[in-house]
């Protein structure tokens, strides 16, 4: 399989690509976490042999929220109680 780093590489530079283009940032995380599920699907499909697409999508979707800041958005609205 190709490495979780070259996935979520790849989910950085898509989300820095298209945050300009969300008026709200709350809502490019959507398209970032979707994009990374469908990545690591993939990659499991075509290159993992003993890695379930069903597992795979679960660890794009963690990748993905990890890769978009999602964590850092989370944590900084409960630490100011501000929304972001």
């Amino acid at each position: 399989m190709i490495d979780q780093f070259v996935i979520m590489g790849i989910v950085i530079a898509f989300t820095e690509a298209i945050k300009d283009k969300f008026p709200n940032k709350k809502y490019y995380i959507i398209p970032t976490i979707v994009l990374a599920g469908l990545l690591q699907a993939a990659n499991a499909y075509f290159f993992g042999a003993d890695v379930l697409v069903k597992d795979a999508i679960v660890q794009g979707v963690q990748w993905g929220a990890m890769a978009s800041g999602v964590y850092g958005l989370g944590k900084a609205f409960f630490e100011k109680g501000e929304e972001i």
